[in-house]
């Protein structure tokens, strides 16, 4: 198929923003989404306006409208876990983003977030039980150290015995420095001893506290403050061995998204057990955001050939198809809040025109500044239009590059460092494309310091 036929396919399928107003647009996205019990929202840059704002827009709608009883974000737990506290009227503002303060400070302490925050504690201050307030949490397992913190913190408050022996077993990494990837060399090459038995056990112990307390407790106060503390103690455990991993031939990135997608069906889980308690039978439903490498099914991507898989493929595979929905977003140029080496500060950057060979050029051609497409829609909705169908046959065999720009933007080396092959139509089930996009506002322009603990797995493109 010809790049002008493919163009053509596309400009005849789009859903063309101009003219229209947000909640038409909305709309049509919303429809083909049914009754979806994960959605997964992704972002091409970490640092585009545009994305972050309508990515919110569309979760709003979701969790007014469909139901939706968490966002699961792309973040630490024990950072996150505070947006939390504040959304559900447990903490002040100013605290809730006050752990945000490592490379990369803009991800999450950015207007956008503050905005969506904002208005979620607004929305949540509407009821008076918390099982029907909606939860901000955190999926990622970077958080070795502030994780094992937050558990000794938890157990020192409400279990004295189990917080002595939860220390003598964390007292295994007093050996180690504060960074974690020395911990993974020195225990890989046998240099020290590792503290892989350690925190299993302590996993293990808190694991069967926890069906206990679910068991023969209904405080939902108490349950949600232990989940908290089991979910760092897997954190530790999953860090742990991900810091090692790091350090022989296994696939870190897989251990990642593994790790996020556990963590996702973990939430989901409790919430429907806290509801079952209070006799509310509503599905437990998540917003995922996170970018679109990690949310993009990858085994439509040149990462299969690699054996690497990602959320957006294991969700598909844990659910099924039909109980999910991916919605990515792209760019054919502008300006982007990016950092040029790790740990320094994020800066405006402008966004080469996109290569000729990218899905982001076949969009920009199409003359469309805004629009979005479709390429499938779940059971209960009105299913695809003719030209959407007709567009994802042209196009469905057809494999273009595609762009990702993470918290680290190389332009000089764009082709080698944030370029991948992709089935698109395949790989997501709805794409946003924003010609022309504007950098995340940032509130600070000041960066603290962050280890380099997360560096090695998100090469090249720092996602």
């Amino acid at each position: 198929m010809s790049t002008y036929s493919l163009v053509n396919s596309v400009k005849r399928a789009a859903f063309n923003w101009e003219g229209k107003s947000m909640t038409a647009i909305y709309d049509n996205i919303l429809e083909s989404i049914g009754n979806a019990k994960v959605v997964m929202i992704g972002e091409a840059s970490h640092g585009t306006e545009e994305f972050y704002h309508h990515r919110a827009e569309i979760t709003k709608r979701l969790i007014e409208e469909k139901g939706f009883s968490c966002v699961c974000v792309e973040g630490d737990w024990p950072d996150c876990y505070l947006i939390n506290n504040y959304v559900k009227g447990k903490a002040a503002l100013k605290e809730s983003f006050s752990k945000f303060t490592r490379f990369p400070l803009w991800m999450w302490r950015n207007h956008q977030t503050i905005k969506f925050a904002r208005w979620l504690k607004h929305h949540n201050s509407a009821f008076e039980n918390d099982t029907q307030k909606v939860g901000f949490y955190g999926l990622d397992l970077y958080s070795l150290h502030s994780s094992m913190h937050e558990v000794l913190k938890y157990l020192q408050e409400h279990d004295p015995a189990a917080a002595k022996k939860a220390k003598e077993r964390y007292a295994c990494f007093d050996h180690f420095s504060e960074d974690a990837q020395e911990y993974g060399m020195e225990t890989c090459y046998g240099m020290k001893k590792s503290c892989e038995n350690e925190v299993i056990t302590q996993l293990t112990e808190m694991r069967l506290a926890y069906a206990k307390l679910l068991k023969e407790n209904h405080d939902l106060e108490k349950e949600n403050e232990y989940f908290s503390a089991l979910i760092n103690a897997i954190v530790v455990k999953d860090s742990e061995e991900y810091y090692r991993g790091m350090f022989t031939n296994k696939n870190t990135w897989n251990m990642r998204d593994s790790h996020m997608t556990e963590t996702l069906d973990s939430i989901l889980k409790h919430i429907t057990t806290v509801k079952q308690q209070d006799h509310d039978e509503s599905m437990a439903k998540a917003v995922v955001w996170a970018h679109n490498s990690h949310l993009g099914d990858s085994s439509f991507t040149d990462s299969r050939r690699i054996g690497q898989k990602n959320v957006g493929q294991y969700v598909r595979a844990k659910y099924g198809l039909e109980s999910t929905f991916n919605i990515g977003f792209s760019t054919y140029s502008g300006t982007v809040t990016a950092a040029n080496e790790w740990s320094e500060p994020g800066v405006t950057m402008k966004i080469r025109p996109s290569d000729p060979e990218t899905w982001e050029y076949a969009f920009h051609e199409t003359g469309i500044q805004n629009f979005h497409l479709r390429f499938r829609a779940n059971p209960s909705t009105k299913g695809l239009t003719l030209e959407e169908r007709n567009m994802v046959e042209d196009i469905e065999g057809r494999n273009l590059l595609e762009r990702a720009i993470g918290v680290i933007y190389r332009p000089r080396t764009e082709r080698v460092s944030h370029l991948f092959t992709a089935n698109i139509c395949k790989q997501f089930d709805c794409m946003i494309h924003i010609d022309y996009t504007n950098a995340l506002k940032k509130i600070d322009e000041g960066i603290g310091e962050r280890s380099h603990e997360d560096m090695a797995d998100t090469f090249p493109f720092e996602v």
